[in-house]
Order: structure tokens, then C-alpha cells, then sequence
């Protein structure tokens, strides 16, 4: 399950998931009409175990108001980005009015809803907001340290827990050749020293 982006508008939903294509690779694209529809969505996504990058909202909601709907789905996911995508009808209008919430952190941007082709200001800001969540929430995509052993063992689960296990193995345990195949390199020839000392 990849990361959810949900776009909620109860006039351009399509609109915006058609604009938000481009990240269909990476991302699961939800709709909702609604504060309460995007709700469900969310907890529906948290419920199947997956995780919400982002909201992005329209001005206009049928039955919230905008911050009072970022407050709801904050407390269901407190780490998805927050944007607001005004229609150019209401931006200007309703700026004044919103500007102050994003002070407060309420919301992370208040953004023109694309008007065009290849709005790279609007999705330069989706990419930088997207690109926060991935450094500091999203969970790994990329395995940094596996411990491979024959069997389970009071050494293996002491590594799996503990930092600094591995720097209190004794010297004389060489690896056994199945842990040893899949070393690094480098950590191969550290152990093949301590082996011979």
C-alpha cells in the first residue's frame, strides 16, 4: 500500500485528481465531497494499515468549514500535510481570512488551484510539502542493516535490540559463512581481522 493523498472538494474533485495524476505512481489518490467523506477515507486508509501524506482541500466545503475540517483530520492523522487549493473564484476573497491559520500551523500552504497545464509553482509546492513527509514521517523504503543467523540466539536478539551489542561480540566468534555472505564487504574484512588477532 503506498502512501494516500485525499483531495477534497465538493465542486473540483475531479479536477484535482486529474491534476494530482502525476503522482499516481507514488502515491493512492482519494477523493471525498466532503469533511466527513474524507474522514472515512482517512480512517479507512489507517484501518487498512497504510499511511496519509497528504490533504489537499478546497476553500469550499459542504459541510465544514476549511480549518475547522483540518482540525477533524488532524486528530485522525496528525502528520499529513495540510494544503489549501482555493479556485481562482475565491482566492483573493478568502485569503485574508485564511492566511493567519497557516501562521498558527494549521495548514502547511494556501495555494491557486491550477488554472493551466504544467503549473510547476503549484506542484513545486505539493513536491516540496510531499518531500518533508517522506524525510521525517514516512516509514523506510530502504532496509539500512539486516542480521542474518543460522538460528535464533541470546547474540542475534542482543543485536536486534541493542545498539552497541555488536561492539561487545567476542573477537574469537568468527561469523559462520551464511551470516558472512551477506556482510558488506568492508564488514567481511573487520571481521576477517578480528578473527586473526
Amino acid at each position: 500500500m503506498q502512501p494516500a493523498i485525499i483531495l477534497v472538494s465538493a465542486e473540483h474533485a475531479a479536477f484535482l485528481l486529474d491534476e494530482f495524476g502525476r503522482y499516481a505512481r507514488d502515491y493512492d489518490l482519494y477523493t471525498a465531497g466532503s469533511c466527513a467523506e474524507a474522514n472515512e477515507v482517512a480512517r479507512r486508509v489507517l484501518d487498512a494499515g497504510g499511511q496519509v501524506a497528504l490533504f489537499v482541500s478546497d476553500t469550499e466545503l459542504p459541510d465544514a468549514h476549511v480549518l475547522e475540517a483540518f482540525h477533524k483530520w488532524r486528530t485522525v492523522i496528525p502528520t499529513a500535510r495540510r494544503i489549501i487549493a482555493a479556485h481562482w473564484t475565491y482566492f483573493l476573497d478568502r485569503a485574508p481570512a485564511l492566511r493567519p491559520g497557516m501562521a498558527k500551523g494549521k495548514y502547511d500552504a494556501y495555494l491557486l488551484m491550477p488554472r493551466g497545464v504544467r503549473d510547476e509553482e503549484f506542484h513545486g509546492a505539493v513536491v516540496e510539502l510531499l518531500s518533508d513527509w517522506g524525510s521525517t514521517v514516512a516509514k523506510p523504503e530502504v532496509e539500512s542493516v539486516r542480521i542474518v543467523a543460522p538460528a535464533p540466539d541470546a547474540l542475534t536478539s542482543a543485536i536486534a535490540t541493542t545498539p552497541t551489542a555488536w561492539a561487545c561480540r567476542p573477537a574469537s566468534t568468527p561469523p559462520t559463512p551464511r551470516s558472512a555472505a551477506r556482510r558488506s564487504p568492508s564488514a567481511r574484512r573487520r571481521a576477517d581481522r578480528r578473527t586473526r588477532s
